[in-house]
C-alpha cells in the first residue's frame, strides 16, 4: 500500500508540475510542498496551543497552495479534490510519467478506476446502457404489480368485513 502511495503521488507531481507554466511556478509549488510535509512532521512533538497555531498554519499554507494549483489544473480551491491534490504533492520529484518507478501504474490506475461494472452496465439497448431501460422498465412493472396486490388484498379484507361497494 505504501509503494502504490509512493508511485500514484511520483505521478501526480509529475502531472501536476507539469501543468505549471514555468519553472519558477513548479520551484514554488514543490518549495510549498516541502514546507507543507516539514510543518505536518513538526505536529507529533507540539501540544495544546502550539499544536493549534500550527495546525491552523497548515490550513492556511496549504488553501494558499491549493489556490495557487487551481490557475492551472482547474481544481477548485477548497474542494475534497483539492485537499487531496495538495497533500500528494512531493516536494523532490521533478522527473517524467515514464521513468522505471512507474512500472506498475497502469494496473493501479486500473484498480483505482474501476467501478463496479457488470453485464448490464456494458451492454448496449438503443444506445444507452442496459441497466437503464431495465430499471425504468422493472420499477414500472413493480409499480403496477403492487398497485394489483394492494386492489386485490383490499377488495379481500373488504368481502372478509363484509363491506360491499
Amino acid at each position: 500500500l505504501i509503494a502504490r502511495q509512493k508511485v500514484l503521488g511520483k505521478a501526480i507531481t509529475s502531472v501536476t508540475l507539469g501543468l505549471a507554466p514555468d519553472s519558477s511556478a513548479r520551484a514554488a509549488i514543490a518549495g510549498s510542498a516541502g514546507e507543507l510535509i516539514s510543518m505536518k512532521s513538526s505536529l507529533q512533538g507540539l501540544k495544546d496551543d502550539d499544536f493549534l497555531r500550527m495546525r491552523e498554519s497548515i490550513t492556511g499554507k496549504s488553501r494558499m497552495l491549493a489556490d495557487r494549483l487551481a490557475q492551472f489544473t482547474g481544481i477548485e480551491s477548497g474542494t475534497i479534490e483539492s485537499s487531496i491534490l495538495v497533500s500528494t504533492l512531493l516536494p523532490d520529484f521533478s522527473g517524467s510519467v515514464t521513468g522505471e518507478e512507474f512500472v506498475g501504474l497502469d494496473a493501479m490506475m486500473k484498480l483505482y478506476l474501476t467501478h463496479n461494472q457488470s453485464v448490464l452496465t456494458d451492454t448496449r439497448f438503443l444506445g444507452f446502457p442496459f441497466h437503464y431501460f431495465y430499471t425504468a422498465f422493472f420499477l414500472l412493472v413493480l409499480f403496477v404489480f403492487l398497485c394489483i396486490l394492494y386492489n386485490l388484498r383490499m377488495e379481500m379484507h373488504l368481502k372478509k368485513e363484509g363491506i360491499v361497494e
